[in-house]
């Protein structure tokens, strides 16, 4: 059996209960990786990197996989159909699987990242670089670590620098209809083109 310890640093997990089968069961409708299915029965998911690598899990409400897509799809401007989310970075960037590949979504631009083909050769990515793939050297500015994840005053897109002067902490789903709000006012528009840009407090 697979122990799935290589990316713990600290965690937050919620041992699976008999009656919770059903939905594990209900999941392998969505994933096909036989990994990620067993990792998600041995962890029920969790928080890693100091919090920052929040990889969803069946219980409770906001550590729910099921509940995190059904906000995704509802809120995410971008969102396709193909994608079902299993993770999140501490900017709230998503970690989905789509049509047998492993992508990482930047949620300010919709644009996608392939890093993977399974969930194990995505834990040897991560592992390779989890400052950029995490996030964790910002850990420290989450006010709750488990409801939030972190925004830019200023959009990474249009210029905002990953510093603690440009980040604050935002709550669940806010950081989703925030990053919504940026992609909708961007697409389609060319590179160094002048607009007026509007966030919504």
């Amino acid at each position: 059996m697979i122990k799935f310890d290589v990316l713990l640093s600290e965690i937050f997990n919620i041992p699976l209960a008999v009656q919770d089968e059903v939905f594990l069961s209900q999941l392998t409708s969505f994933v096909k990786d036989n990994d990620y299915l067993q990792f998600i029965k041995q962890t029920n998911g969790g928080y890693y990197y100091e919090m920052s690598l929040h990889i969803y899990g069946l219980l409770p409400e906001l550590n729910n996989v099921f509940f995190i897509n059904n906000v995704l799809k509802e809120k995410c401007s971008f969102w396709r159909p193909s994608y079902f989310s299993f993770a999140q970075d501490i900017f709230g960037n998503q970690f989905v699987f789509s049509n047998g590949a492993i992508l990482m979504l930047n949620q300010e631009t919709g644009a996608e990242e392939q890093m993977a083909t399974s969930f194990l050769e995505w834990i040897t990515v991560i592992t390779t670089d989890p400052t950029f793939y995490t996030g964790n050297v910002f850990a420290n500015l989450l006010t709750n670590k488990k409801v939030t994840r972190l925004c830019p005053k200023i959009p990474f897109v249009l210029g905002g620098v990953y510093e603690e002067s440009n980040l604050y902490s935002v709550e669940f789903p806010r950081y989703i209809e925030f990053y919504s709000d940026i992609e909708q006012q961007i697409r389609g528009i060319p590179d160094g083109t002048t607009f007026v840009f509007s966030i919504e407090e």
